[in-house]
């Protein structure tokens, strides 16, 4: 997918026909994934809608919640941006685009940590805060992010991490 702004939907149609390893090549930067309302009780998964039970993932959504439609944000720098810090924010001129009210214009930015896959997240003194798991991160504090991390811009903007292989294994154990 070239998008930075698809669903869920579009996504899982690639891992039908792909392997792993043909995806990871497709997909090979890590997603931001819309959280939608959680629904049901008991052990829930990072995305909202499904219940793990005996090591499986079954969907369970009410009407008014549309997994396969939660947009999902490719953490990438745009083609012309400089630097390696990937911008998260409102403003037209980030890398991520979160179009939100809770988001800053500069709200964030991912630096990638040299010689490895990983990404740190680091608040721009955003006016509404940036939370990793529930836990405000302080501004310009680099901070470790990992698969299924539910990270919120302000208040009302929550989205899940995961990696290419993460995101596949996900995609592949959601059951209509």
């Amino acid at each position: 997918m070239d998008d930075t702004l698809a669903t869920v939907a579009q996504y899982a149609e690639l891992t039908v026909s792909m392997t792993e390893t043909e995806f990871t090549g497709k997909v090979s930067w890590p997603v931001l994934i819309e959280k939608v309302e959680f629904f049901g009780q008991g052990h829930l998964s990072p995305l909202s809608g499904t219940m793990v039970v005996r090591d499986t993932i079954e969907v369970r959504r009410p009407d008014d919640v549309h997994l396969s439609q939660a947009k999902v944000f490719t953490i990438r720098k745009q083609p012309g941006s400089i630097g390696v810090d990937i911008f998260v924010g409102r403003a037209p001129t980030n890398d991520i685009i979160l179009p939100n009210p809770s988001v800053s214009k500069s709200h964030a930015h991912f630096t990638p940590v040299p010689g490895t896959d990983h990404l740190q997240l680091v608040d721009m003194f955003s006016s509404n805060g940036t939370f990793v798991n529930g836990q405000k991160i302080h501004p310009f504090e680099k901070h470790q992010v990992k698969d299924y991390d539910e990270i919120r811009f302000g208040p009302d903007y929550l989205l899940i991490y995961c990696t290419p292989r993460t995101f596949f294994q996900m995609l592949k154990s959601i059951k209509p």
